[in-house]
Protein backbone atom coordinates (compact mmCIF):
# COMPACT_ATOMS: atom_id res chain seq x y z
CA UNK A 1 0.00 0.00 0.00
CA UNK A 2 1.57 3.47 -0.56
CA UNK A 3 1.08 5.75 2.01
CA UNK A 4 1.64 9.75 1.46
CA UNK A 5 2.21 11.10 5.35
CA UNK A 6 1.09 14.86 4.10
CA UNK A 7 -1.15 17.88 5.22
CA UNK A 8 -2.33 20.30 3.30
CA UNK A 9 -0.40 23.44 2.65
CA UNK A 10 -1.95 26.44 2.75
CA UNK A 11 0.06 29.19 0.77
CA UNK A 12 -2.58 32.25 1.52
CA UNK A 13 -2.64 32.34 5.08
CA UNK A 14 -5.14 34.98 5.81
CA UNK A 15 -8.66 34.75 7.27
CA UNK A 16 -10.49 34.81 4.36
CA UNK A 17 -8.55 31.60 2.61
CA UNK A 18 -9.35 30.18 5.49
CA UNK A 19 -13.15 30.77 5.14
CA UNK A 20 -12.93 29.89 1.26
CA UNK A 21 -11.25 26.52 2.79
CA UNK A 22 -14.56 26.36 5.19
CA UNK A 23 -16.97 26.20 2.35
CA UNK A 24 -15.22 22.88 1.34
CA UNK A 25 -17.05 21.20 3.75
CA UNK A 26 -20.79 20.16 2.62
CA UNK A 27 -21.60 18.63 6.79
CA UNK A 28 -20.28 21.70 8.83
CA UNK A 29 -22.92 23.93 7.82
CA UNK A 30 -25.61 21.66 8.97
CA UNK A 31 -23.63 21.50 12.09
CA UNK A 32 -23.48 24.77 12.60
CA UNK A 33 -27.31 25.62 11.91
CA UNK A 34 -28.06 22.80 14.73
CA UNK A 35 -26.18 24.00 17.29
CA UNK A 36 -27.01 27.36 17.46
CA UNK A 37 -30.52 26.58 18.71
CA UNK A 38 -28.84 25.34 22.56
CA UNK A 39 -28.78 27.88 24.73
CA UNK A 40 -25.05 28.96 25.18
CA UNK A 41 -23.78 26.64 22.42
CA UNK A 42 -22.80 30.10 20.49
CA UNK A 43 -19.97 31.01 22.84
CA UNK A 44 -18.88 27.43 23.03
CA UNK A 45 -18.54 27.54 19.06
CA UNK A 46 -16.85 30.61 18.51
CA UNK A 47 -13.71 28.86 20.94
CA UNK A 48 -14.10 25.19 19.70
CA UNK A 49 -15.65 25.72 16.22
CA UNK A 50 -12.31 25.90 14.40
CA UNK A 51 -11.00 22.87 16.15
CA UNK A 52 -13.95 20.70 14.92
CA UNK A 53 -13.73 22.44 11.26
CA UNK A 54 -10.09 21.48 10.61
CA UNK A 55 -10.78 18.00 10.40
CA UNK A 56 -13.54 18.39 7.83
CA UNK A 57 -10.89 21.19 5.87
CA UNK A 58 -8.33 17.67 5.98
CA UNK A 59 -11.05 15.44 4.92
CA UNK A 60 -12.11 17.13 1.94
CA UNK A 61 -8.63 17.76 1.15
CA UNK A 62 -7.83 14.08 1.45
CA UNK A 63 -10.83 13.23 -1.08
CA UNK A 64 -9.05 16.42 -3.52
CA UNK A 65 -5.90 14.51 -3.91
CA UNK A 66 -6.74 10.79 -2.82
CA UNK A 67 -4.40 10.59 0.22
CA UNK A 68 -5.66 7.69 2.37
CA UNK A 69 -3.21 8.51 5.12
CA UNK A 70 -1.89 11.77 7.07
CA UNK A 71 -0.13 12.62 10.06
CA UNK A 72 -1.27 15.58 11.92
CA UNK A 73 0.23 17.36 14.99
CA UNK A 74 -0.64 20.39 16.82
CA UNK A 75 1.35 23.46 17.08
CA UNK A 76 3.07 23.31 20.06
CA UNK A 77 3.72 19.64 19.53
CA UNK A 78 7.43 18.27 19.26
CA UNK A 79 8.20 15.50 17.27
CA UNK A 80 11.41 13.81 17.38
CA UNK A 81 11.55 10.87 14.88
CA UNK A 82 11.01 10.50 11.06
CA UNK A 83 7.10 9.94 10.94
CA UNK A 84 7.87 8.61 7.10
CA UNK A 85 9.93 5.92 9.13
CA UNK A 86 8.21 5.12 11.85
CA UNK A 87 4.84 4.43 9.73
CA UNK A 88 6.79 2.44 7.23
CA UNK A 89 8.54 0.27 10.23
CA UNK A 90 5.42 -0.62 11.70
CA UNK A 91 3.00 -0.62 9.06
CA UNK A 92 1.48 -3.78 9.56
CA UNK A 93 0.80 -2.37 13.20
CA UNK A 94 -0.57 0.99 11.67
CA UNK A 95 -2.83 -1.00 9.46
CA UNK A 96 -4.70 -2.59 12.24
CA UNK A 97 -6.39 0.15 12.92
CA UNK A 98 -8.44 3.14 10.85
CA UNK A 99 -6.88 5.68 13.17
CA UNK A 100 -4.21 6.29 16.28
CA UNK A 101 -4.40 9.10 19.04
CA UNK A 102 -3.14 9.40 22.38
CA UNK A 103 -5.84 7.14 24.34
CA UNK A 104 -6.13 6.82 28.07
CA UNK A 105 -8.94 4.96 27.59
CA UNK A 106 -11.84 6.82 28.20
CA UNK A 107 -10.02 9.77 27.59
CA UNK A 108 -8.71 10.78 24.46
CA UNK A 109 -7.51 13.63 22.00
CA UNK A 110 -5.12 13.96 19.10
CA UNK A 111 -2.67 16.25 19.43
CA UNK A 112 -0.11 13.49 17.45
CA UNK A 113 -2.84 11.51 15.08
CA UNK A 114 -2.38 9.10 12.31
CA UNK A 115 -5.99 9.29 10.44
CA UNK A 116 -7.24 7.24 7.41
CA UNK A 117 -9.92 9.26 5.26
CA UNK A 118 -12.33 5.98 5.56
CA UNK A 119 -12.34 7.25 9.93
CA UNK A 120 -12.03 11.02 8.45
CA UNK A 121 -15.20 10.23 6.73
CA UNK A 122 -16.80 8.64 9.14
CA UNK A 123 -16.41 10.70 12.55
CA UNK A 124 -17.34 13.41 10.35
CA UNK A 125 -20.86 11.58 9.49
CA UNK A 126 -21.11 10.55 12.74
CA UNK A 127 -20.90 14.31 13.83
CA UNK A 128 -23.98 14.94 12.67
CA UNK A 129 -26.10 12.91 15.00
CA UNK A 130 -23.60 13.56 18.01
CA UNK A 131 -24.63 17.47 17.34
CA UNK A 132 -28.19 17.41 17.11
CA UNK A 133 -29.55 19.57 20.39
CA UNK A 134 -31.74 16.22 21.47
CA UNK A 135 -28.18 14.47 21.61
CA UNK A 136 -25.59 16.43 23.10
CA UNK A 137 -28.32 18.76 25.06
CA UNK A 138 -28.15 22.10 26.93
CA UNK A 139 -27.33 20.47 30.12
CA UNK A 140 -24.25 18.59 28.41
CA UNK A 141 -23.48 22.28 27.17
CA UNK A 142 -23.33 23.54 30.38
CA UNK A 143 -21.56 20.63 31.84
CA UNK A 144 -18.74 20.34 30.07
CA UNK A 145 -19.02 22.59 26.33
CA UNK A 146 -18.60 21.43 23.18
CA UNK A 147 -15.36 20.25 21.75
CA UNK A 148 -13.42 18.01 19.01
CA UNK A 149 -11.89 15.96 22.09
CA UNK A 150 -14.80 14.89 23.67
CA UNK A 151 -16.25 14.27 20.79
CA UNK A 152 -13.54 11.72 19.70
CA UNK A 153 -14.20 10.19 22.95
CA UNK A 154 -17.66 9.68 22.35
CA UNK A 155 -16.94 8.55 19.32
CA UNK A 156 -14.24 5.88 20.57
CA UNK A 157 -17.02 4.98 23.31
CA UNK A 158 -19.99 4.25 20.67
CA UNK A 159 -17.59 1.75 19.01
CA UNK A 160 -17.46 -0.04 22.24
CA UNK A 161 -20.72 0.16 23.30
CA UNK A 162 -22.01 -0.50 26.24
CA UNK A 163 -18.44 -1.83 27.52
CA UNK A 164 -16.36 1.13 26.96
CA UNK A 165 -13.21 0.76 28.60
CA UNK A 166 -11.58 1.59 31.47
CA UNK A 167 -7.80 1.69 30.84
CA UNK A 168 -4.91 1.49 33.17
CA UNK A 169 -1.46 0.53 32.87
CA UNK A 170 -1.47 -3.11 34.00
CA UNK A 171 -4.63 -3.91 32.12
CA UNK A 172 -6.89 -3.98 35.06
CA UNK A 173 -9.70 -1.72 35.03
CA UNK A 174 -10.31 0.05 38.41
CA UNK A 175 -13.62 -0.08 37.31
CA UNK A 176 -15.89 -2.12 36.24
CA UNK A 177 -16.48 -2.24 32.25
CA UNK A 178 -18.85 0.66 31.06
CA UNK A 179 -18.61 2.31 34.78
CA UNK A 180 -16.06 5.30 33.38
CA UNK A 181 -18.98 8.19 33.05
CA UNK A 182 -16.72 10.92 31.79
CA UNK A 183 -17.39 13.75 29.51
CA UNK A 184 -15.47 11.51 27.13
CA UNK A 185 -18.21 8.24 27.88
CA UNK A 186 -21.26 9.88 28.83
CA UNK A 187 -23.93 7.51 29.84
CA UNK A 188 -26.80 9.28 28.50
CA UNK A 189 -25.42 11.04 25.10
CA UNK A 190 -23.92 7.30 24.58
CA UNK A 191 -27.70 6.16 25.02
CA UNK A 192 -29.22 8.64 23.00
CA UNK A 193 -26.65 7.77 20.50
CA UNK A 194 -27.88 4.60 20.45
CA UNK A 195 -31.48 5.52 20.17
CA UNK A 196 -30.50 7.18 16.84
CA UNK A 197 -28.94 4.04 15.31
CA UNK A 198 -25.56 6.20 15.36
CA UNK A 199 -22.71 4.57 14.77
CA UNK A 200 -18.87 4.83 15.18
CA UNK A 201 -17.31 1.88 12.98
CA UNK A 202 -13.65 1.98 13.79
CA UNK A 203 -11.73 1.07 17.40
CA UNK A 204 -9.12 3.64 18.05
CA UNK A 205 -5.40 2.50 18.22
CA UNK A 206 -3.20 4.58 20.72
CA UNK A 207 -0.07 6.65 20.67
CA UNK A 208 -0.03 6.08 24.34
CA UNK A 209 0.73 2.48 25.05
CA UNK A 210 -0.06 -0.65 24.55
CA UNK A 211 -2.24 -1.68 27.76
CA UNK A 212 0.55 -3.05 29.27
CA UNK A 213 2.56 -0.17 29.87
CA UNK A 214 4.87 -0.93 26.37
CA UNK A 215 5.13 1.26 23.55
CA UNK A 216 2.58 0.55 20.41
CA UNK A 217 5.32 1.24 17.71
CA UNK A 218 8.84 -0.35 17.98
CA UNK A 219 11.94 0.24 15.41
CA UNK A 220 13.56 3.87 14.53
CA UNK A 221 12.50 6.66 16.89
CA UNK A 222 10.04 3.74 19.57
CA UNK A 223 8.20 4.99 21.90
CA UNK A 224 4.71 6.71 22.73
CA UNK A 225 3.77 10.58 22.62
CA UNK A 226 2.52 12.56 25.56
CA UNK A 227 0.12 14.60 25.74
CA UNK A 228 0.45 17.24 28.41
CA UNK A 229 3.61 17.28 31.25
CA UNK A 230 0.93 17.84 33.95
CA UNK A 231 -1.49 15.28 33.34
CA UNK A 232 -1.34 11.67 34.45
CA UNK A 233 -5.15 9.99 34.95
CA UNK A 234 -3.59 6.67 34.84
CA UNK A 235 -1.43 7.33 38.10
CA UNK A 236 1.95 6.21 35.97
CA UNK A 237 4.42 8.35 35.55
CA UNK A 238 6.62 9.34 38.58
CA UNK A 239 6.00 13.21 39.58
CA UNK A 240 8.14 16.17 40.76
CA UNK A 241 7.26 16.71 44.38
CA UNK A 242 7.65 20.18 43.76
CA UNK A 243 6.52 21.33 40.54
CA UNK A 244 4.21 18.30 39.77
CA UNK A 245 5.59 18.23 36.41
CA UNK A 246 6.41 14.34 34.85
CA UNK A 247 9.98 14.23 34.78
CA UNK A 248 11.82 14.18 32.02
CA UNK A 249 15.59 13.10 30.61
CA UNK A 250 17.23 12.88 27.20
CA UNK A 251 19.81 9.95 26.72
CA UNK A 252 21.77 10.15 23.72
CA UNK A 253 18.84 12.86 22.34
CA UNK A 254 15.90 10.89 22.94
CA UNK A 255 13.08 12.09 25.26
CA UNK A 256 12.16 9.99 28.12
CA UNK A 257 9.75 10.33 30.95
CA UNK A 258 10.25 8.56 34.30
CA UNK A 259 7.63 5.64 35.68
CA UNK A 260 6.70 5.12 38.71
CA UNK A 261 8.33 1.65 38.37
CA UNK A 262 11.52 3.14 37.82
CA UNK A 263 12.14 2.67 34.44
CA UNK A 264 12.02 5.44 31.99
CA UNK A 265 9.59 5.27 28.73
CA UNK A 266 11.09 6.70 25.43
CA UNK A 267 8.89 9.45 23.90
CA UNK A 268 8.85 10.15 20.30
CA UNK A 269 6.79 13.36 21.04
CA UNK A 270 5.52 15.29 23.56
CA UNK A 271 3.93 18.83 24.25
CA UNK A 272 5.55 22.26 24.93
CA UNK A 273 2.39 24.30 25.90
CA UNK A 274 1.93 27.78 27.49
CA UNK A 275 4.97 29.01 29.40
CA UNK A 276 7.16 25.79 28.45
CA UNK A 277 6.81 27.12 24.45
CA UNK A 278 9.89 29.25 25.37
CA UNK A 279 11.88 26.29 26.28
CA UNK A 280 12.00 25.25 22.90
CA UNK A 281 14.90 25.89 21.86
CA UNK A 282 16.97 24.14 24.61
CA UNK A 283 14.81 21.04 23.37
CA UNK A 284 15.61 20.96 19.97
CA UNK A 285 19.52 21.61 21.10
CA UNK A 286 19.38 18.57 23.48
CA UNK A 287 17.90 16.67 20.46
CA UNK A 288 19.88 17.49 17.65
CA UNK A 289 23.50 17.59 19.86
CA UNK A 290 22.37 13.90 21.35
CA UNK A 291 22.97 15.21 24.81
CA UNK A 292 22.56 13.41 27.90
CA UNK A 293 20.77 15.25 30.82
CA UNK A 294 17.93 14.85 33.19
Amino acid sequence: MTVWWSLPTFHNCNPKHWVRAWKLSTSRPHTVKASNKWRGARTFLALNGFFFDRWYVIRDWMRATNTPWIFTTDSDALVTVNITALAQHNADTLASRRFWIHLEAPRSCWPFAFLSLEFLDDITSFWRTLMRPDVWTTDNVAKFGINDMIALGIYISLNEYPNHSCLFWDNQSQQSPGSCDTAYSDHGILKRLVEHNAKAQYPAGSLAYDGHGRPTFLGPGHGIVDKNYLHDPTGSYDIHVRSRQKKLRFSNGQPLLALKNGTWLPHWGYILEDALENCVDVHMQHLLNHHNCT
